[in-house]
């Protein structure tokens, strides 16, 4: 009976649930190991997070999210040292919302169309110092004048540079 009753019995779906099940997939055991140390990073994160509640997020049922607890999330997370991380909760909100999709596709009872991360916008994102850049043509003359006065650098590296400006390569 009381195995009946278990066989019969729905599993609870949680996020910590969904998180759980989403790495014990085949999908997410082919990943590279270094995307799978960051998933494991950012399920911790999640998990461990706390509503206005006072509820671990692993607690909180799949259906009683909202995108704006999604959004609460980007925007008031921080990191360990107390100071708000919008790129890493834009990659956690991301990691959820992969999650939850390829749940969706092995659990009927989970649609894809309620994923709490849809319409979400994200943090937003600024380069690290890679804005665009225009090379002039006396720059381009400045810096092969100085490649071919540095004698620690190779002699192809001006025509290099003359090939990469001409090709409007980005390097």
């Amino acid at each position: 009976r009381a195995l009946s009753a278990a066989l019969g019995a729905k599993t609870k779906r949680t996020v910590g649930w969904l998180l759980d099940w989403y790495h014990d997939t085949p999908k997410y055991k082919a990943f590279a190991p270094k995307t799978q140390e960051s998933y494991e990073n950012y399920r911790t994160k999640l998990k461990t997070a706390v509503t206005d509640n006072g509820v671990a997020f692993a607690e909180v049922p799949l259906g009683n999210l909202r995108p704006s607890s999604m959004q609460k999330y980007l925007v008031t997370y921080t990191d360990n040292s107390g100071e708000l991380a919008p790129i890493a909760a834009n990659r956690q909100v991301q990691y959820f919302k992969a999650a939850y999709n390829h749940a969706a596709l092995f659990h009927d009872d989970i649609n894809r169309a309620d994923n709490p991360c849809v319409g979400v916008e994200l943090n937003e994102e600024v380069g690290r110092g890679d804005e665009e850049f225009y090379v002039t043509d006396e720059s381009l003359e400045f810096y092969k004048m100085v490649a071919l006065d540095n004698r620690h650098k190779p002699t192809f590296m001006p025509i290099s540079m003359e090939i990469a400006y001409l090709c409007r390569l980005r390097l």
